[in-house]
């Protein structure tokens, strides 16, 4: 009897055991996006305020040469590793090396930099851009006592005199004409270490394509 009910219970047991879990289905991975890099030519060669550009797969970007502000570079973003094709134009008698080829965008090689040279060649290169050029503007100004350092800022570059002598700048390779802005001076100090005088120009800003002499008249603000 003891013997028949342990096998009793031991089939119980048994029957009670849990079943091996059934796995659900299997996770899919989610849609990886695309990469996305960048492309960035580099130019050198140009003048002062002369535009260049670049076409890459279709697409078309411009810069404009400003010295020490800039203008060297132009930058494709979100571009999709591929191999493309790229045409950069002459500007004037400057003719660009290279002026067409193929660059590659891939995981490796992820933002390339084309470098491109421009070099003057006699006769032109078949650019569109007007021929540079040359011409000397100068600022004679008038209000601001004498002794005060005052300056323009001529195609992005600042240009210092101390008053009353004239600012003159030698502009070249220009291809249109060129901005000038002339800002706020402020002078004098109070014991708040804010400023008392502040003289304000007239005009204040403009464009030259040529000699000329341009007057500034600075109106000056006392502020207690």
């Amino acid at each position: 009897m003891e013997q028949r009910q342990q096998q009793s219970s031991s089939g119980a047991a048994s029957a009670s055991a849990p079943s091996a879990a059934t796995s659900g289905p299997t996770p899919q991975p989610g849609v990886q996006p695309t990469p996305s890099y960048s492309v960035t030519f580099n130019e050198s060669g140009l003048p002062l305020g002369w535009t260049w550009c670049v076409n890459l797969g279709g697409a078309q970007q411009c810069n404009t040469v400003k010295g020490i502000f800039g203008g060297y570079n132009i930058t494709f973003d979100d571009v999709s590793p591929n191999t493309y094709y790229f045409t950069i134009p002459s500007q004037g008698s400057y003719v660009p090396s290279p002026a067409s080829g193929y660059v590659t965008v891939s995981d490796s090689d992820q933002n390339p930099v084309v470098r491109v040279v421009f070099s003057q060649v006699p006769g032109g290169g078949g650019g569109t851009s007007a021929p540079p050029q040359e011409f000397t503007v100068t600022f004679r100004e008038s209000g601001l006592p004498d002794g005060t350092t005052w300056y323009v800022t001529v195609a992005g570059q600042d240009h210092y005199a101390v008053a009353p002598d004239p600012i003159v700048v030698r502009i070249t390779g220009a291809t249109a004409p060129v901005s000038w802005s002339a800002p706020v001076l402020y002078g004098g100090m109070n014991v708040l270490g804010l400023y008392t005088w502040k003289w304000v120009p007239n005009p204040d800003h403009g464009t030259v394509g040529q000699t000329e002499t341009i007057n500034i008249t600075y109106t000056g603000t006392y502020n207690v």
